[in-house]
């Protein structure tokens, strides 16, 4: 169980090695060399730490300097009148606390911080490696939690249903934020599979949850968006652009098509803006033609096959 502060006092006064309070003197019997004492200086926004060297009366005389806690361990102040004094106050309660050392000249090449073997040999799918449950009034923060370096914060290997199941998460089942990548998988027999959602099935949103575009239940997507660009006249078409317009500067003029070699399967839209003009595409068409010609004021749709660009309309 965690125990409440020692003593805490907000009456207080201090110096750069001392602090002076009422509840130092009425607390003498439990407060004892060594123990921490640390200082919320609300003034300053600032706590300071030390360590209780000796007491007189209702004086504390600290361990050299009150030290800043900024993660250095070299800042020094000292705390403003007023400013909460706290001794032996804990501020995390540990089951248990292990820790395991790997030197440089250690003979072993790997350690376990914790290792348990179960042995079942009765009922498939019975029992718990680890069973983390929370009894009190209050919600926990972490069941599990890796901190430091490190290169994977969780792994399961193989002879598992499933490597990470989530139950009626009220937020988000699996939550990734900051990233490189937000989800990565490889070598899967089904890279992603969405079974019976009952609202969208994959949804993309603005950080204020506007809706953009997304797919629903039964697998239509709503609001769809296709990336557009304008072609040049005389240019060439990208690669990575869905539905594409251009303006010909004069009748038959051209513009260069994405070789169909390299984008097999992919569906594009071509719009002519020109009110008379036509303009030819340039690339593989259906049956080894090299050119194709659109209409003023048309849009034509190709698909490639790996090898020409088909007309698709």
């Amino acid at each position: 169980t965690a125990q409440p502060a020692l003593v805490t006092d907000s009456a207080t006064t201090f110096t750069s090695t001392t602090v002076t309070a009422p509840g130092i003197g009425t607390s003498s019997a439990v407060i004892k060399k060594g123990q921490v004492i640390d200082v919320k200086d609300t003034t300053a926004g600032v706590v300071y730490s030390s360590l209780v060297l000796s007491m007189s009366g209702t004086t504390i005389t600290i361990d050299t300097a009150w030290y800043v806690r900024d993660g250095t361990g070299s800042t020094t102040g000292t705390p403003n009148a007023g400013s909460l004094m706290i001794v032996a106050g804990f501020t995390k309660a540990w089951g248990q606390n292990t820790n395991i050392t790997l030197n440089a000249d250690s003979f072993a090449t790997g350690i376990a911080g914790y290792e348990l073997g179960l042995v079942n040999n009765k009922t498939d799918g019975s029992g718990y490696g680890f069973d983390c449950v929370s009894l009190g009034s209050k919600k926990i923060g972490n069941f599990f939690q890796a901190r430091g370096a490190g290169i994977i914060g969780f792994v399961s290997y193989v002879g598992r249903a499933f490597g990470c199941v989530s139950f009626s998460a009220t937020t988000a089942g699996f939550y990734s934020s900051g990233d490189n990548v937000g989800f990565s998988g490889q070598g899967n027999a089904i890279g992603v599979e969405i079974k019976a959602p009952t609202t969208y099935a994959l949804q993309v949103v603005k950080n204020d949850n506007t809706f953009m575009t997304g797919m629903n239940p039964v697998g239509a997507w709503q609001k769809l968006r296709l990336d557009a660009s304008s072609i040049t006249s005389g240019g060439s078409m990208s690669s990575f652009t869905p539905f594409n317009t251009i303006t010909p500067a004069s009748d038959g003029a051209q513009f260069t098509m994405p070789a169909a070699s390299s984008l097999g399967q992919v569906l594009v839209y071509i719009r002519n803006l020109h009110a008379t003009y036509s303009v030819v595409a340039v690339g593989s068409f259906e049956g080894g033609a090299g050119t194709f010609t659109i209409a003023a004021k048309t849009t034509k749709q190709f698909w490639s096959d790996g090898n020409y660009w088909y007309p698709a309309n």
